[in-house]
């Protein structure tokens, strides 16, 4: 009977605590904002309202896929700000993200709130290029 050697008990150890860690935490929801500002962490008091509201709020993100590559980290920024809106409101915000120029309801639905493409340019190496995208709110 050949004895395992202690590099492989040590990697074997690390992957069981790994996958037990895991199991134990599956239910929890714990986010880290570790941007210097802090733009992304709300504070005590909103989520306290968020928790509070007398009804759920429903927030439809109307949000283009293709956007130019000057906007995506703004665009990522609003979508993980609402996302921890809706993390942060026990239930009280419920978030939805729909892309009018993939889904013909998407597109009807952002028209009947009076919601509009938008024209986005970008210089780059490449030339000038100028999309028309949907980027809107609608808190209902």
């Amino acid at each position: 009977m050949k004895t395992l050697n202690s590099k492989s008990v040590t990697t074997w150890l690390i992957l069981i605590v790994f996958l037990l860690l895991n199991w134990v935490s599956y239910g929890l929801y714990i986010r880290f904002d570790l941007s210097r500002s802090g733009r992304l962490r709300l504070t005590s008091a909103t989520k306290k309202i968020l928790k509070k509201l007398p009804e759920p709020v429903r927030i439809e993100a109307y949000f283009s896929e293709d956007v130019p590559e000057s906007h995506i980290a703004q665009v990522k920024m609003l979508r993980d700000f609402l996302t921890e809106y809706e993390a942060s409101s026990g239930g009280n915000v419920i978030l939805q993200f729909l892309d009018p120029d993939k889904d013909e309801d998407a597109q009807s639905r952002a028209n009947d709130f009076g919601i509009q493409p938008i024209d986005l340019g970008m210089i780059g190496e490449k030339g000038t290029e100028i999309k028309r995208i949907y980027l809107s709110v609608v808190l209902l």
